[in-house]
């Protein structure tokens, strides 16, 4: 049995969920043009490993911190967002004789009901607000490193094999199997494009791990996984 562990944005979501939720939370800032373009600085400079992912994510957060209704809203928005095709892998992988699991930087919040109906709430996990009646601040949040929930995952049971394969498009992705957390990386870059993630690219040459441009690729790449455990 293999594991497959999906980071969720820009990889199954089209986009970065946490930045649009902001962007939406700015709506009525007479100066969101400029406090979108930070967010979205930050994002990258968090995602590409020049700053810490803890840092990037407080920063985002200190921009503006949305609501629970600020957040429902947007899930009712993005609901049919998710490329189908990417939801048919998903829930093909999961009945297959392997496993699936989504391990994100984003929040359950969101990441949960957008997933509804493809994968069990058991196999996501993310990041958690504490207090829901409050804002998604910094202070109000469980931060979850991805390299912690998976040893958690392992050390409870749920992953009991060594076969694990990360696939994401981020430098905390890649340094899941850089730790040796996991045995082989899956760069997905059909979201982002290679310039954006030029250094997770250079690395996954250098590590002999294969990447995609293209979804069209992936997806028949990961196909061959959904009949047979190869």
């Amino acid at each position: 049995m293999k594991y497959f562990i999906f980071d969720f944005d820009s990889t199954i979501f089209p986009g970065e969920s946490l930045d649009e939720i902001i962007e939406l939370a700015l709506k009525n800032k007479p100066d969101r043009h400029e406090l979108i373009q930070k967010v979205k600085a930050t994002c990258q400079q968090g995602m590409t490993g020049e700053i810490t992912m803890t840092a990037s994510l407080e920063q985002r957060l200190a921009i503006a911190a949305p609501d629970v209704h600020t957040i429902n809203q947007y899930v009712i928005q993005q609901s049919d967002r998710i490329d189908s095709r990417i939801k048919q892998l998903l829930i093909a992988l999961n009945r297959s004789p392997n496993c699936v699991f989504v391990v994100s930087g984003g929040f359950e919040e969101w990441i949960k009901p957008l997933l509804d109906q493809i994968l069990p709430t058991v196999a996501i996990h993310a990041n958690r607000m504490i207090d829901s009646s409050k804002p998604l601040m910094i202070d109000n949040i469980v931060r979850l490193d991805k390299e912690d929930i998976i040893r958690q995952l392992k050390s409870n049971e749920l992953i009991n094999s060594d076969e694990i394969i990360m696939i994401g498009d981020g430098a905390t992705d890649f340094n899941v199997y850089a730790n040796g957390i996991a045995q082989r990386f899956i760069g997905a870059f059909f979201y982002t494009g290679q310039s954006s993630r030029k250094k997770i690219v250079e690395l996954s040459i250098k590590n002999e791990q294969v990447y995609f441009d293209e979804l069209y690729d992936f997806l028949g790449y990961m196909n061959k996984y959904i009949s047979t455990d190869k």
